[in-house]
Order: C-alpha cells, then structure tokens, then sequence
C-alpha cells in the first residue's frame, strides 16, 4: 500500500470496513491495477455480514476509491470493480 494513501484524509474518512475491502480488492488484484478486480463477498462473509460488506463497496464508490463496472448476481457471480483516482496506480507515488 502506498503510504501517501495511508495520509490522505479520504482515506482516513472511510469506515474500518471500507478500507478492510480495499485491501482485500488490492490484494486480489495481482498487481493489475489498471485491470477489472473481482471480490466475492465469500471472501469477507466470516468478518462482516452481507449488509455491512455492501455499505463498505458503497462508501469506496462514493469517495471515488473504486467503480462498479460489473454487477455480479445471487447466482455466485461476482461483481468487478476498477481502481480509479490518484490511487488507481498504487506504484505511482505523489511524491517528489
């Protein structure tokens, strides 16, 4: 993680579970950053329950972190997301 990220008062704004799932998503995301990521919520069912995973996606979103760019369904289908913003590129650093 870079550690601009860790400063940044955004970031900092974001519930304990939003930025949970963000590291999850980094994680499973293979250093493809510029690429689609996917995080079934089987992943963080046995942390948070459903509702609360959905309200930590929706907070990333709506403080520019991620976007949805697939909506998975109950069938098991994962939805995708897609880094956006000055953290999209976690190897490219703000600073001088």
């Amino acid at each position: 993680m870079r550690r601009d990220l860790l400063k940044d008062p955004g970031f900092r704004s974001l519930s304990n579970t939003a930025k949970i799932i963000y590291i999850y998503l980094r994680f499973n995301s293979n250093g493809n950053w510029d690429d689609k990521t996917a995080l079934p919520y089987s992943q963080l069912e046995d942390m948070f329950h459903p509702a609360t995973i959905c309200k930590g996606f929706n907070l990333l979103i709506e403080k520019g972190f991620i976007k949805k760019i697939y909506k998975g369904n109950m069938r098991g289908t994962a939805s995708y997301y897609k880094f956006i913003g000055k953290y999209a590129n976690p190897y490219e650093s703000s600073r001088k």
